[in-house]
């Protein structure tokens, strides 16, 4: 992927998509392009949540194995950002997601992302009122 799909990809993104390009690029250099193929688990309950996801195509199912709350079981695909309670400050992961066929995600470490949004106030107030938005919209 290019530097200029990355951009346009992203600002297709549920979380990242109020960025300007300046804060973007930013991101371009700590970001690598993984493909997960079918059944492949993307996100494991219960393990560390070093990397978030942004999904640029293909669909996946997320379940609430533990039950920590009634997610029962939840198609996504394209546009879908996977990381935003790691992002509120969980340590772990709360839901399994599992590839249902190929799927291209973008894949960003953690403590890269947090650290970009501590360095520019603007571009991490975006995102973190997205990640509430998101957040607000599963209760």
């Amino acid at each position: 992927m290019t530097k200029d799909e990355f951009i346009k990809t992203l600002r297709n993104n549920e979380i990242f998509s109020g960025l300007g390009i300046g804060e973007l690029e930013v991101l371009w250099p700590v970001a690598r392009e993984q493909v997960f193929h079918d059944g492949e688990m993307i996100t494991r309950a219960g393990e560390p949540a070093d990397h978030v996801y942004a999904i640029v195509d293909g669909t996946f199912e997320s379940t609430d194995e533990r039950m920590v709350r009634r997610l029962g079981s939840t198609r996504g695909g394209p546009g879908i950002f996977l990381g935003v309670t790691p992002l509120a400050g969980a340590q772990t992961w709360t839901v399994s997601t599992r590839a249902r066929g190929q799927v291209q995600a973008m894949v960003f470490p953690l403590a890269e992302l947090k650290k970009m949004l501590h360095s520019d106030a603007g571009a991490g107030y975006i995102i973190m009122r997205r990640v509430a938005q998101n957040l607000l919209k599963r209760l």
